[in-house]
């Protein structure tokens, strides 16, 4: 007996790749990278986008981003630095990189 999934009649997986293939193939992206410092004056992560105001804080670079289509793909910390902890010695994050995407009409 073959797998079902929704809308599909049992035994089609090969049909349901094939199409997802095809609106897959059909979606072009495009990408937008850039570092998040942390601004120690404003104590939080901050960046300065060219012609607007400063954005501070993960959440608001965050929905301003996603509010302009952009989606998420990566944060992953760029550089590090090591403060004391508790007698140890811990890495914490300086910049983070962050990358989006957002879909472009063919």
């Amino acid at each position: 007996m073959g797998r079902s999934y929704a809308g599909e009649p049992d035994g089609d997986i090969e049909g349901h790749a094939q199409r997802a293939e095809k609106q897959t193939a059909m979606c072009r992206w495009e990408y937008l990278t850039f570092n998040i410092p942390y601004d120690s004056k404003q104590k939080d992560w901050a960046i300065q986008p060219a012609g607007s105001g400063a954005l501070v804080g993960i959440q608001t670079i965050l929905r301003t981003h996603g509010a302009q289509g952009w989606e998420l793909v990566s944060m992953q910390a760029e550089y590090s630095r090591l403060y004391p902890n508790f007698g140890n010695w811990g890495p914490e994050p300086d910049t983070y990189r962050v990358t989006f995407k957002r879909p472009i009409a063919v």
